[in-house]
Order: C-alpha cells, then sequence, then structure tokens
C-alpha cells in the first residue's frame, strides 16, 4: 500500500505542465530510492543510479552530454550508423581514415568518441561537450556507472524484432521520456557520405549525396538529437535541461521498475493463494470422501446406528417399572450400563463402514487399523504438501515471514494428539458412551434408590398409623376412630406410591433426554475425527 501511495505521488508531481524544480526532483530521486529498496528484491544497481543522478543534478561543475548508441546484435548497423555520423564529405582523407578505422588496435566493447580524439562537426553542432559512446554489446550504462543522457538502439529488424529487446535496457539507458521509433537506412546514408567525400564537387554527385542521406532518415535523428541536448538554448540552460531531463527520466523508470515488481508480487501471490485454494479443496474433497466411505451418503451409517441404539435403549427403560427399580435398586446401575454397553452404536464400532467385500473377512480391530491407517497416510500426504506449499512461498515472495506460522504447524505436527492411532477413530464411541455410563446413568442409580426408601417410607408410615388404629380399637376407642386411622394410613401409603411413580417417570425422561443429547454430541464428534490439519 506505501508503494502504490508514493507512485500516486510521483505521477502527480511528474504529470503537472511545469517541469519540476530542482529542490522537488533532488526529493523525487531520494523517495525512489526508498520506493526501489521496498519494492525490489536487489535494489542496489538502480538505487546507485539514482544516488549519482541525485549528486549529478546538484552539481555546479559543468560536464559533457552523453549520447550513447547500442548494439542490440545480430547484424545491426551500429558502426555504419556511427560513421555515417562523424564522417566529413568535405573532411581530410586523414580524418575520414580515422574515423573508418576507430576501432583498430581498440581493447573491449565500448568505444569513447568526443572531440578531443575526433574533430566532428557532428559534435560540435551541440551547445555544450558532448560524449558519444559506441557499444557493441548489450550494456545499459555508462562506463562510470551513470545513466546516458540520450541513448540509440540499433536494432536489425529481420534478425531482432524490438519485442526481443530487454525493456529494462531500453528504459533505464535513456533520458528521453518518449522513445519514438524511427527507421534509418544506416548503409544508404554511409555510401551517401562516402561517394559525397570521393567526388565532392559534381552537381550529380551533390544531389546523389542529399537525396541518400535524406532517403536514409537520418534528419530525423539528427533531428531528435538536437532536440534533446538543447541546441538553440547557452551551454548553461541546455546542460540544466539535460540534467534535468535525465533525472525524471530515471524517476520515471523506478516508477514502471517498482510497479512491474509490485504486479509480479501480486501475481505471485495470486499464484500462492490458487495453490493455497487447490489444496484447501483437495482436503476437503478427500474428507468429504472418507467420511462417506465410512459413514455412508448423508452419514445414514451413524443415523441407522443411532436409531437401533434408540430402539435397545428404549426397550430397556420400558421394562424397568417401579417395582422392578424398587426389588433391584442396587443392581440397577449395572443393569442400565450393561444395556448401553450393548446397545450403543455396535455396527459403528465393530465396522467402521469398510467396502462390503471386506465386511466378511476382517474382523472389527482389523478395520480400525485400515481406517487409522488410511487417515495416517492421507495426513502424511497433505503435511508434506502444506510445507512444500510454505516453502514456494517463501521462495515467491521473501519478505513475507512464515516463521510463526511454520512453528505452529511443526508444534502442531510434533504434539500427542496429532498422530492418528486406531483408537481415533474409535475414541468419541468410547467417550460418549463412558459420558452416558458415568453421569445419567448414575443420577439414575441414585434416584432409584432413594425412590426406593421414600416408598418404603410411605409404606411404613402409612402401616404405622394403621397400626395405631387398631390398637386403639382394641382398647375400645370406638369404630369410628379405627376406620379414621386405617383411612388415613392408605392415603398415606398411596400418596407415598404417587410421588414415587411420578419421580421414577420424571427420572426415566431426564435419562432420555440426556442420551438424546449425548447422541447429539456423538455425532458431532464421530465426524470431527476425520478431520484433521
Amino acid at each position: 500500500m506505501r508503494s502504490w501511495r508514493s507512485q500516486t505521488a510521483f505521477r502527480r508531481c511528474l504529470a503537472t505542465n511545469s517541469a519540476p524544480k530542482l529542490p522537488e526532483l533532488v526529493t523525487l530521486l531520494h523517495k525512489a530510492s526508498s520506493l526501489l529498496r521496498s519494492t525490489l528484491r536487489e535494489p542496489e544497481p538502480y538505487t546507485s543510479i539514482l544516488t549519482r543522478t541525485q549528486l549529478d543534478l546538484t552539481s555546479s561543475e559543468p560536464r559533457p552530454a552523453r549520447i550513447g548508441i547500442h548494439d542490440c546484435g545480430n547484424h545491426a548497423p551500429v558502426r555504419d550508423l556511427v560513421s555515417a555520423l562523424l564522417l566529413e564529405p568535405f573532411g581530410s582523407a586523414t580524418y575520414n581514415d580515422s574515423i573508418r578505422n576507430r576501432w583498430k588496435d581498440q581493447k573491449g566493447s565500448s568505444l569513447r568518441i568526443s572531440l578531443q580524439n575526433f574533430d566532428s562537426s557532428f559534435l560540435r553542432r551541440f551547445p555544450l561537450p558532448v560524449e558519444m559512446y559506441e557499444i557493441l554489446e548489450s550494456s545499459i550504462h555508462h562506463p562510470d556507472s551513470l545513466p546516458f543522457d540520450f541513448s540509440i538502439f540499433v536494432y536489425n529488424p529481420m534478425t531482432s524484432p524490438l519485442d526481443t529487446i530487454p525493456p529494462e535496457a531500453i528504459d533505464h539507458a535513456t533520458s528521453c521520456i518518449s522513445r519514438p521509433r524511427i527507421s534509418i537506412d544506416s548503409s544508404r546514408a554511409l555510401e551517401a557520405v562516402e561517394s559525397l567525400a570521393v567526388s565532392p564537387r559534381a552537381a550529380s554527385d551533390i544531389q546523389h549525396y542529399q537525396d541518400g542521406f535524406i532517403g536514409s532518415g537520418m534528419p530525423r535523428l539528427l533531428h531528435l538529437t538536437e532536440k534533446a541536448l538543447g541546441v538553440g538554448q547557452s551551454p548553461q540552460e541546455a546542460l540544466l535541461a539535460v540534467r534535468r531531463q535525465t533525472a525524471i527520466s530515471q524517476i520515471q523508470f523506478a516508477l514502471r521498475l517498482s510497479g512491474k515488481s509490485i504486479q509480479e508480487a501480486t501475481n505471485d501471490m495470486k499464484n500462492v493463494s490458487s495453490r493455497m485454494s487447490e489444496l484447501r479443496d483437495s482436503v476437503e474433497q478427500k474428507l468429504a470422501e472418507l467420511q462417506r466411505d465410512v459413514f455412508g451418503e448423508s452419514s445414514s451409517q451413524i443415523s441407522t446406528a443411532l436409531d437401533q441404539s434408540d430402539i435397545g435403549m428404549r426397550a430397556v427403560l420400558e421394562s424397568l417399572s417401579l417395582w422392578k427399580s424398587v426389588r433391584q435398586a442396587d443392581e440397577l446401575g449395572a443393569i442400565v450400563t450393561k444395556a448401553v454397553e450393548n446397545n450403543w452404536c455396535p455396527a459403528l464400532e465393530k465396522q467402521v463402514v469398510l467396502p462390503f467385500l471386506f465386511h466378511y473377512f476382517i474382523d472389527s480391530a482389523l478395520q480400525l487399523i485400515y481406517h487409522s491407517g488410511r487417515l495416517s497416510v492421507i495426513q502424511e500426504s497433505f503435511q508434506k504438501s502444506t510445507f512444500a506449499l510454505l516453502e514456494e512461498i517463501n521462495l515467491v515472495v521473501p519478505s513475507l515471514s512464515l516463521h510463526v506460522l511454520r512453528n505452529t504447524l511443526e508444534q502442531k505436527v510434533s504434539s500427542r494428539t496429532y498422530q492418528i492411532s486406531p483408537e481415533t477413530t474409535i475414541q468419541p464411541i468410547t467417550a460418549r458412551r463412558q459420558q452416558i455410563i458415568q453421569y445419567p446413568t448414575s443420577t439414575l442409580h441414585r434416584t432409584a434408590q432413594n425412590l426406593t426408601l421414600t416408598l418404603f417410607g410411605s409404606f411404613v408410615g402409612g402401616g404405622s398409623i394403621a397400626w395405631v388404629g387398631w390398637i386403639g380399637w382394641l382398647s375400645s376407642i370406638g369404630v369410628e376412630q379405627l376406620g379414621t386411622a386405617l383411612g388415613l394410613g392408605a392415603l398415606t401409603s398411596l400418596l407415598g406410591l404417587r410421588f414415587v411413580l411420578t419421580r421414577w417417570s420424571k427420572a426415566k425422561q431426564n435419562w432420555w433426554s440426556d442420551w438424546k443429547r449425548i447422541q447429539n454430541g456423538f455425532r458431532r464428534d464421530l465426524q470431527a475425527s476425520f478431520t484433521f490439519s
């Protein structure tokens, strides 16, 4: 986000109608260096150029303008072009021979041409000293690491299309804000100059020279060069204009280069995001496939097992009448526990849904090992894919810190709960079954014992009241008092029985509600046990 704001500020400043002032250009060059450092992986070659450009812009020392003529390879007529520019039709034979033999005894791929070694009228037409570099290999910078003020890229369209030339070379080597493409027949221009040098007096020779030189396109190149190097201005104004033009060009190049880097990083992040989405989709697809194999379509196997459990446990609860619970109050917990163990999803525990052909040939232990092995293999595969993706992200976007994420994943992988064993697939079954036994069944057992004591107490109390009435009748207290005592005793026993029946029915309903609630949690746990990351 910061880089895009910087680019917007640069473009707003450079897009103004008036030329940026010197302090503004210095500030923009400094910001361009910061922009390149924040967007490029290796900004040093380019930031060094911007620093030298900034020093040159603020320097009060005069310097020559730099013209670079670059050979783009594959039979590009660079030597013919330079010879056509430097040869003098009316010059001495010694001078022209020196131009023709300028590469003799020269080492390296760059030749410096100036008025100090070649007194050319082409170099004298500019208001400030000019140094021209003829470069026969791909090189985008001046030998002292300063950019050229004006660059000419020579290529043969038959052997080297312009699309094959690295755009960074064109952007960074030239300071021209507009980079027109012009067609020049260097050989024709050179032939015209050579013919006039041989016979400079005949009118036909002069006409032949004019036709050939103009037809070659050289005047267009001369016009662009004179415009870029300030022909018609004073030397001071021309040098200042050249320096400004070079600085603006380098700032614009920094914008283009950083924009390209940001776009590449954006594309890389999109590719990484796409890879992450593919990995996530693969995990979800494999998980859905595994759950379908283990639990059936739409978890039908789980629903069937729970329905069968409901049928078995409902029959057990209905058989637990009050009188049976009273007679077996101490054994009630064991009875319900045994019923839970026998009816709590036996099909899932024993089968875990293997393919039908293997159902009759593999016992339950081997089936659990089979599915835990499948989970372990799939988990290891996705673990490798995840860490490989992290390595790819680190290579594509090295500035993105992944140490915390990698450390978290490594801790999770090394944890004891991450490893998959046969107990992993059956753990939700045993855990929820133990939960039913430990809480609802224990509560039901205690309730049966308490109600047994309550029922016994009500019967004893009612019997006691009736016994007291019977003793009184024997003592001649009257028949009416005896009937009252017997009725009160019977009423006490009936009220106690009514209370115990209501409480027992409610206790069984509470146990069934807990059973259904634990079933819902078990369904979620069983599906979650096959979800791993």
